[in-house]
């Protein structure tokens, strides 16, 4: 940990698996000093008052849960879990009366990207004390790696546009709905991007050092060489933030091979992807003037808030360097 938040590290995810599962998951929280904020994701399950409370004591800022829909049976089946819905809302009450940032993590199929479904489950989520919810998207990890193209599965940018205007409804109920945002949005062409092994890194629980959860590819290990060494080669090899999910990008590189990639091959992956494409907030950076930014001409951006706004008129760590910059 001493070696992560020397990079300047912002904060520190812990997810999994199920990280509750660790019986030491407070000493892994306590060995974080207040250069960093700590988020673990979890189903639930394991969550008591009692280990809230101790969670909290130990330093954690925010609890992510897992919950897909607010219909039992959807989020029961995708959990393959029968008391999967009833455990998350339990730990949604549990982490807000412990006072921690409580946040809902929600993997939205595409059959429930509607006003009617989404705003269901906010609805649901904030009447349990949820503070925020978080969308993502179905990405090609794990079994569904393996989805063919993904039809029915992936998101279209057609259902970009649809989700991002159900954020944006959502955000102007504030008093009735949490904070609602979604890693789509950000990780857009028209905003940052995505930033997997630039500003987001991921270890395994084995010490695999990887851009991201989602994104099965090794840089190294850290059981065998310096963070911070592996931090730089990985900085280098991907180079700039890509436009959109690199990890939908590489799918189709992965499928039938075995992961996480080992570095050679991963290095020659980086290779035949390098892109200097940047994402809209990092090309004004580009061509702002000495590092002063300049404001984009005002009928472009015009442009993109018609069609970011109102499209229809127009135990693992997951890390993110901070004040580090290279």
């Amino acid at each position: 940990m001493a070696r992560l938040q020397a990079l300047g590290i912002a904060y520190i995810g812990i997810t999994g698996g199920e990280p509750l599962l660790r019986k030491d998951v407070g000493e892994i929280i306590r060995s974080v000093d207040d250069r960093s904020i700590v988020i673990l994701s979890t189903n639930g399950k394991a969550l008591s008052r009692k280990r809230a409370l101790a969670l909290k004591q130990a330093g954690l800022f925010s609890l992510a849960v897992s919950l897909d829909s607010a219909d039992p049976d959807t989020h029961n089946r995708s959990r393959g879990d029968r008391d999967a819905f009833e455990s998350a809302l339990e730990a949604i009450r549990i982490s807000a009366q412990a006072g921690l940032y409580t946040m809902v993590h929600a993997v939205v199929l595409k059959k429930e990207l509607s006003r009617e479904h989404l705003f269901k489950l906010f609805k649901l989520v904030k009447r349990e004390g949820a503070h925020e919810v978080r969308i993502h998207e179905p990405v090609p990890c794990g079994g569904v790696l393996h989805a063919g193209n993904g039809d029915g599965v992936f998101y279209s940018e057609q259902d970009h546009r649809r989700l991002f205007r159900i954020q944006f409804a959502a955000n102007r109920k504030l008093t009735r709905f949490p904070k609602v945002s979604s890693l789509p949005y950000t990780e857009h062409p028209t905003k940052f991007g995505c930033c997997a092994g630039v500003l987001h890194s991921y270890i395994t629980s084995s010490g695999d050092f990887c851009p991201c959860d989602f994104v099965p590819v090794s840089f190294g290990n850290v059981l065998k060489e310096n963070v911070t060494d592996l931090y730089d080669r990985m900085n280098h090899a991907m180079g700039v933030p890509r436009k959109g999910c690199w990890g939908i990008r590489i799918a189709p590189s992965l499928r039938g091979k075995e992961l996480p990639l080992d570095p050679s091959e991963t290095l020659g992956l980086c290779r035949s992807e390098a892109t200097r494409e940047y994402p809209r907030f990092f090309k004004d950076l580009q061509t702002s003037r000495n590092g002063e930014h300049k404001l984009p001409h005002v009928k472009e951006e015009r442009q993109e808030l018609e069609y970011m706004v109102c499209p229809e008129c127009s135990s693992s760590l997951s890390t993110t360097p901070g004040n580090r910059s290279e």
